[in-house]
């Protein structure tokens, strides 16, 4: 499947199933946000690994049990240029 031009936030993805999750949209042309709540290391990791793979990432921290903070990382810059596609 082509994810060319398309935005996914990833939740959860610093590490682990939500990294490898943000690789393989990657490897199909995804934009991804790269959410996190406590680990911006390893967040940052994952950017750089999307990036490698030709992707765009960005890193956004954010609660996912707090209304507000999800509501701030579905607003752009944060989901790219042609807006949100799927989380």
């Amino acid at each position: 499947m082509d994810f060319r031009g398309r935005s996914i936030i990833i939740t959860g993805a610093s590490g682990g199933i939500g990294s490898e999750t943000a690789r393989l949209f990657a490897e199909r042309g995804g934009n991804i946000t790269v959410n996190y709540l406590s680990s911006s290391e390893r967040a940052g990791e994952t950017v750089r690994e999307v990036r490698e793979l030709g992707g765009e990432a960005f890193p956004f921290r954010a609660d996912v049990s707090k209304p507000g903070e999800v509501a701030a990382m579905v607003e752009p810059p944060w989901t790219g240029l042609e807006g949100l596609t799927c989380w």
